[in-house]
């Protein structure tokens, strides 16, 4: 019996060995399953980001990384993203409804929580078929034009953010930098392409007629718009609003076309939007994207945590001004004359910011070092203290002795021989 016992135990020994391997190779593989299942149970938000600009632009890059940042960060539930991009340069007359006949079989069956019109001809492309397309699908809009009438005719059904574009409030800006200034050249598509801001320069800039001389080149191509830049007269400055397509077809960005005119310009040039610092322009009141894309993620997160449009009013997300300091060297321009609450990009680090923690590590290590060297100090001259108390003592102990040998050699009695008896 007890052998049979001891065999039984062994058996099962050896099966348990062999079994273990297999139940860890096993839990291996049905981990990733039971993950993936777990987070495909999660809650989960599908946002649709309909746009009208080009995505590889970049302020639409920060724009779309701030509003994504924003909304996942926020949400308590799990949120997807798709993306439909309608390309701005090429109208949608001749093929608006192949458009929607694409989209509605393309998201058949789909339901989306939110949809985001980033510009306002997507806008308007959805409000036209709202019958076909997402339906009682609630929308936030994005727009930069302020009397874009659109998202007004859609109210209280819809709401968002507009952008306030400062034109003259960066021409004001400059002039107060360039007190002396006669002429300005506004720089602009004179396309359809966002004719608007083109339209707002001329009617925001009408309070200068008269005052100064201002000018739009238009029908140039970027070679000529170099040389026409290169050739300004003294007291001139340059307003850059956009240049993404010149006479002869060529399209840019608007950090490529600025790196290649700003260099030759002998005039100042000022911008209305963030993303133009760094390729030349001095600064302005400028359009800052990553707040921008942050509000509007904020605002779509307040609809997909159950807020309903009409109870949101839009908001207007001011610009902020912002300078280049690379540029305010180039032009001689004091940092102290700058408005108030200004922000300075390209400032090189100063010693302390480059080295900061070097330099506190060195006087760290100066201070350690003081601390030792005082504590030796300290030390010595404690030891020598005491030598000197100690050579004091044995002084007055010879001294006591020497008095008390001649005290008794006046008595007559011999000090060694008293000793000795």
């Amino acid at each position: 019996m007890k052998l049979r016992m001891m065999l039984s135990n062994i058996f099962f020994r050896c099966f348990m060995w062999k079994l273990l391997p297999c139940l860890h190779l096993a839990l291996l593989i049905a981990s990733p399953m039971l993950i993936t299942t777990a987070y495909a149970e999660q809650p989960t938000k599908r946002v649709l980001v309909f746009s009208n600009y080009d995505s590889y632009l970049p302020g639409v890059v920060a724009l779309n990384r701030a509003l994504r940042s924003a909304v996942r960060d926020g949400s308590p539930d799990r949120v997807e993203f798709f993306y439909e991009a309608q390309a701005q340069a090429i109208p949608i007359i001749g093929y608006e409804q192949e458009l929607v006949d694409y989209l509605r079989r393309k998201y058949a069956g789909e339901k989306f929580d939110l949809i985001i019109t980033l510009g306002a001809p997507t806008l308007k492309f959805l409000a036209r078929h709202e019958a076909e397309l997402f339906t009682d699908t609630p929308r936030v809009f994005f727009v930069f034009d302020e009397r874009e009438e659109t998202p007004r005719n859609l109210m209280p059904h819809i709401t968002g953010i507009w952008a306030k574009v400062d034109i003259a409030e960066t021409v004001d800006i400059a002039l107060a930098l360039h007190p002396e200034t006669q002429r300005v050249v506004v720089v602009s598509n004179d396309d359809d392409n966002n004719r608007f801001l083109r339209q707002q320069a001329r009617s925001e800039l009408q309070k200068y007629e008269g005052k100064l001389q201002i000018d739009y080149p238009t029908r140039l191509t970027i070679e000529e718009l170099k040389d026409t830049l290169a050739a300004l007269p003294k007291n001139t400055i340059v307003l850059y609003i956009e240049f993404l397509r010149d006479r002869v077809g060529s399209t840019f960005s608007n950090q490529e076309a600025l790196s290649k005119i700003a260099p030759t310009s002998s005039a100042p040039i000022y911008g209305i939007a963030e993303t133009y610092m760094g390729a030349g322009v001095v600064g302005g009141n400028v359009l800052d994207f990553d707040v921008l894309g942050a509000r509007t993620g904020e605002m779509a997160l307040r609809i997909l945590v159950a807020e309903r449009p009409q109870d949101i009013r839009p908001q207007r997300v001011p610009s902020v001004p912002m300078f280049d300091w690379r540029e305010l060297r180039r032009w001689g321009i004091s940092e102290s004359r700058l408005p108030p609450g200004s922000i300075v990009r390209f400032r090189p680090p100063s010693v302390w910011d480059e080295y900061k923690w070097y330099l506190l590590g060195i006087v760290l290590l100066i201070l350690l070092q003081s601390a030792m060297i005082s504590g030796l100090l300290i030390n010595s001259s404690r030891r020598k203290r005491a030598e000197r108390q100690n050579r004091q003592l044995i002084h007055k102990l010879r001294a006591l002795s020497e008095r008390l040998r001649s005290a008794k050699e006046e008595e007559g009695i011999p000090y060694r021989a008293r000793n000795a008896r």
